[in-house]
C-alpha cells in the first residue's frame, strides 16, 4: 500500500501544489476579510472556537506544504507557516477591516503547522 501512495505521489505533485497555492489562497482571504459569521453559531458549537479553528487550517496547510515539497526540511514548513500566521495576525490589526491582532491565535497557528508537518512527515517517511 506505501508503494501505491508514493507512485501516486510521485505522479500528481504538481496537483497537490496546485491545491496547496489554492487552499493558501483562500485561507488569506478569509483570514483577512471583514468578519462576517454568526457568533450566535458559537454558542451552540462549543467545541468550534477561533483556536482550534485556526489550529486546524493551519494544521492543512502544513500538511498540504509537506505533502507537495516532501524533501523540505519540516522545520523550514513549520518556520514559514508560523510567519505566515504572525504576518496575517499583524496584517488583520493594521488593516482595520474589523479583525484585531491576537497573540493566541499566532500560537494557536504554530501548533497547526507543528501537527500537521509532523502528520505529512510520517506518511511521506516511509516511502
Amino acid at each position: 500500500m506505501l508503494k501505491n501512495i508514493k507512485n501516486w505521489l510521485i505522479k500528481h505533485y504538481k496537483k497537490i501544489r496546485i491545491i496547496l497555492f489554492l487552499y493558501f489562497s483562500l485561507l488569506t482571504w478569509l483570514l483577512l476579510r471583514a468578519p462576517q459569521g454568526n457568533k450566535k453559531l458559537l454558542k451552540y458549537f462549543p467545541l468550534f472556537n477561533d483556536k482550534l479553528i485556526h489550529t486546524i487550517t493551519f494544521l492543512g496547510l502544513a500538511f498540504l506544504a509537506k505533502m507537495s515539497f516532501p524533501k523540505k526540511n519540516q522545520f523550514q514548513i513549520i518556520c514559514i507557516g508560523t510567519c505566515y500566521g504572525i504576518l496575517i495576525e499583524f496584517l488583520q490589526e493594521y488593516m482595520k477591516l474589523g479583525r484585531t491582532f491576537e497573540f493566541f491565535d499566532m500560537v494557536a497557528d504554530c501548533v497547526g503547522c507543528i501537527i500537521g508537518s509532523y502528520i505529512a512527515k510520517k506518511i511521506t517517511m516511509n516511502l
